[in-house]
């Protein structure tokens, strides 16, 4: 064997990309794609950005130029069935058909759903709601978690199916719809309340939905995706959990890589990590019977904890430090200087998971005077250091 032959480059892979453009959900996946194939990827990519229809139309099309492989968001039956009948290596990056048993990646939709929960618990509400279309597994599984992530703080749900109304198929098509049974259903429940979307397209419903409801005083609101566009074009500005979309696409792509190359896939779904919360103005509120701790608590939240020191607070309070301390650990177990540690803290989260700052540059920008006392802190609050919690948001190393 020749040299030449013997160190000829791979052949270049050809791959079919199945996936819409008009989601920061989809372009964060494409996003993740990638930035894998800069690492590791011989790969010519087609793109099909189409709605299912269309989609069907081009599968036939492939189906005579055979790809090496495809990823692809599967949201039509159809398009499953004739990714099936192509016998190459298929990717989903959805989960509405799991009965084909495409290798698929997705959020841990179930974790979204408990960090949802979670944050709304946090601000000490006692009544709670979920909205979306039930049709969708993912949207299932996101309610589970919530569910039972308020049941077991002794609280229940109520939940709207947009399946169930005429008006869902127009809410799908735009984006800052109110809906007739929707804003029914809000103004029937007791208030406040903490109100999840299934995902931020539903939380904008529920807010355009609200009808005279005060958000977030009366209803406060959290979507999921963290599409940032969308998020902070709601008024008022839509929290939300954040989903790690472009690991998903990185992982997509080397998985895809793998079985190209004839190596066996996994069965069960691959479930990615979710970034966090993200909060914003619609679940900027605490649930308490006391509007100077209510006011304190949206001040040091609405600023990050950054530059907010007790002073501050009490400057912006008419009480003494005493009786306000007093209030604070009756109605959060906690006091003043804790909740401006805790928020911060929660921030460094933020910009470990969704930057590159070194840690002797995250501390100051957060109220820290050095990355040590910033680490030990962290590691007192989130049982990790920060090297730990930002390493097990990065996409995994090709081996």
């Amino acid at each position: 064997m020749g040299d030449m032959e013997r160190y000829a480059p791979e052949r270049v892979k050809r791959v079919v990309l199945l996936i819409g453009l008009f989601s920061s959900y989809s372009q964060g996946i494409l996003r993740g794609i990638n930035s894998w194939i800069k690492i590791a990827g011989n790969w010519q990519c087609a793109g099909v950005h189409t709605p299912p229809a269309i989609a069907l139309a081009a599968t036939a099309i492939l189906t005579r130029q055979r790809p090496d492989g495809i990823i692809a968001a599967i949201t039509d039956e159809a398009v499953a069935k004739a990714l099936r009948r192509m016998r190459v290596p298929v990717v989903d990056i959805c989960d509405w058909f799991p009965a084909y048993r495409f290798p698929r990646l997705q959020p841990d939709d179930v974790a979204v759903g408990r960090l949802a929960a979670a944050h709304l618990l946090e601000c000490r509400l006692r009544s709670f709601g979920f909205a979306g279309d039930f049709r969708a597994s993912w949207c299932r599984r996101r309610f589970e978690g919530f569910a039972a992530a308020l049941g077991e703080a002794g609280f229940s749900c109520h939940r709207f199916d947009g399946a169930a109304h005429p008006t869902s198929e127009w809410m799908a098509a735009s984006w800052f719809a109110s809906s007739p049974e929707l804003i029914t259903w809000i103004a029937k429940l007791p208030k406040p309340i903490g109100l999840m979307g299934a995902n931020d397209q539903w939380g904008i419903h529920l807010s355009a939905s609200t009808n005279g409801i005060h958000v977030p005083e009366d209803a406060a609101i959290i979507g999921v995706d963290n599409d940032t566009l969308l998020c902070e074009l709601a008024r008022p500005p839509l929290s939300s959990v954040a989903t790690d979309t472009e690991r998903i696409g990185y992982e997509a792509a080397a998985l895809l890589d793998r079985m190209m190359k004839g190596r066996s896939a996994p069965t069960e779904t691959t479930l990615i990590p979710n970034r966090g919360v993200v909060m914003r103005q619609s679940t900027s509120m605490l649930a308490v019977n006391d509007k100077n701790v209510a006011e304190a608590v949206r001040f040091i939240r609405d600023s990050d904890g950054k530059g907010v020191s007790v002073a501050h607070v009490l400057a912006r309070i008419p009480e003494s430090r005493r009786t306000l301390e007093r209030r604070f650990r009756k109605l959060l177990n906690r006091g003043i200087q804790e909740e401006i540690r805790r928020v911060r803290l929660e921030r460094a989260m933020v910009l470990l998971r969704d930057t590159d700052l070194p840690l002797k540059a995250l501390g100051p920008r957060i109220g820290f005077s050095s990355a040590d006392r910033l680490g030990r802190a962290f590691r007192q609050f989130s049982g990790q250091t920060p090297r730990a919690y930002r390493m097990q948001f990065r996409a995994t190393k090709i081996g």
